[in-house]
C-alpha cells in the first residue's frame, strides 16, 4: 500500500488521497508532550487535541477504507521524562542523571529503551491496541537510537549479560563495538 500523513487534512482531501491510491495513514497516539487519549499510563493531557479525535479520526479513516499507522515517537516522552528520573538516557561515561528545565524543554530529553522504560512503553502500546483494536500498524516516528547509554540499567545488565563495564564510546575499540552490538 501507500502511505501518507492525512492527519490534520480535511475529508476532502483525505477522500482525494484514497482515489489516488493512499491505503494507510498515520494518526498521532503519543507525542513527546501527551498521549492523544485517555490513557491509564500517561496523565497529562493535551489543552490542544480532544479526546476524541482518535476515535473520530479511526472512524473516518476506517470508512474510507485507510489503514491506521499509530504514530509513538519512542524515546521521547516529557511525562516520563519528569517522573522517572532512572528512566533517563545517559549519554557520556557517567553515573549523573541528565537534568533539564522541563518548563523550557517540556519534552524533556531522551529516554532509554533498554531499561524499564521499554517495558513501560510496549505496555503503552499495549493499551493502544486494547483501545483501538483497529490500528494496523505502528510507527515510531524514526529509529530514536540516541547512541551509548550509561544509566543505571544498561550499567547492571550490560555487567550481568557480559561481565564488562560499559566501555567509553570509541568505534575503534573493539570492546565499544562489542557493546554496540549488545
Amino acid at each position: 500500500g501507500v502511505g501518507y500523513t492525512l492527519s490534520g487534512q480535511t475529508t476532502e482531501r483525505r477522500e482525494q488521497a484514497v482515489r489516488l491510491g493512499v491505503t494507510i495513514s498515520e494518526m498521532n497516539f503519543v507525542d513527546p508532550f501527551y498521549p492523544y487519549y485517555d490513557s491509564r499510563l500517561l496523565k497529562k493531557r493535551s489543552p490542544h487535541v480532544p479526546l476524541d479525535r482518535i476515535e473520530k479520526e479511526g472512524a473516518e479513516y476506517r470508512r474510507l477504507g485507510l489503514r491506521i499507522l499509530a504514530v509513538y515517537p519512542p524515546c521521547l516522552q516529557g511525562e516520563v521524562y519528569e517522573t522517572h528520573l532512572d528512566w533517563r538516557r545517559i549519554a557520556t561515561n557517567t553515573r549523573e542523571i541528565p537534568q533539564v528545565d522541563m518548563q523550557a524543554f517540556p519534552h524533556g530529553g531522551m529516554l532509554c529503551l533498554l531499561g524499564p522504560y521499554g517495558d513501560f512503553f510496549i505496555d503503552v502500546l499495549a493499551e493502544i491496541l486494547e483501545k483501538f483494536p483497529q490500528v494496523d500498524a505502528f510507527s515510531f516516528d524514526g529509529l530514536h537510537y540516541g547512541g551509548v547509554c550509561y544509566c543505571q540499567h544498561c550499567r547492571q545488565n550490560f555487567r550481568k549479560d557480559t561481565g564488562a563495564e560499559i566501555p567509553n564510546a570509541d568505534m575503534n575499540d573493539a570492546a565499544f563495538r562489542r557493546y554496540q552490538h549488545w
